[in-house]
């Protein structure tokens, strides 16, 4: 396993494929240490976060990604939070589940992989999960120690689709 990178650098999301963080997603309003890019190959949005992770810049970051027109209902998201920490209350979270099944198109099924390096931010990402899950969301999530387990999972699940509907 690589030791994780400190920066906002490209970093290495599938088979020679780098994912880089495009500014022109973002105004000077936006906090430096949440970013995004927007994979329509693949369907698929990469977050990064790096330092501590607000809900209030949390919220932001979602709302210009919901609002972006590259953005499509149903997209797949690797949030890798690696790098950063989320240490929310139970409110917090709650607010942060309300938000996004109201602004996501969440009715529509979604996969998000979230990528941490354990600790509370892992904590927070299961109770989040479990949470939501009680509440009847379309959204499905799993929390992973690497990237390359993360896009493991997709892999899988998108095989897995791909057979049923056959």
């Amino acid at each position: 396993s690589t030791n994780p990178q400190k920066s906002l650098e490209p970093r290495q999301y599938s088979a020679g494929s780098d994912i880089s963080i495009n500014t022109d997603h973002y105004s000077m309003d936006m906090p430096l240490n949440l970013r995004y890019e927007i994979d329509r190959q693949n369907h698929r949005v990469y977050k990064i976060h790096s330092g501590s992770v607000a809900l209030e810049d949390e919220l932001l970051v979602l709302t210009r990604l919901f609002t972006d027109p590259e953005f499509e209902i149903g997209m797949d998201i690797v949030c890798d939070i690696s790098d950063g920490e989320i240490d929310w209350t139970l409110k917090d979270i709650d607010k942060f589940r309300s938000f996004l099944n109201a602004n996501s198109g969440m009715s529509v099924k979604s996969k998000w992989a979230v990528v941490t390096s354990g600790g509370v931010t892992s904590h927070n990402a299961r109770l989040f999960i479990k949470l939501n899950e009680s509440l009847g969301s379309q959204l499905i999530m799993r929390v992973f120690e690497s990237r390359e387990k993360a896009l493991e999972w997709f892999a899988e699940t998108r095989q897995e689709s791909l057979l049923s509907e056959s």
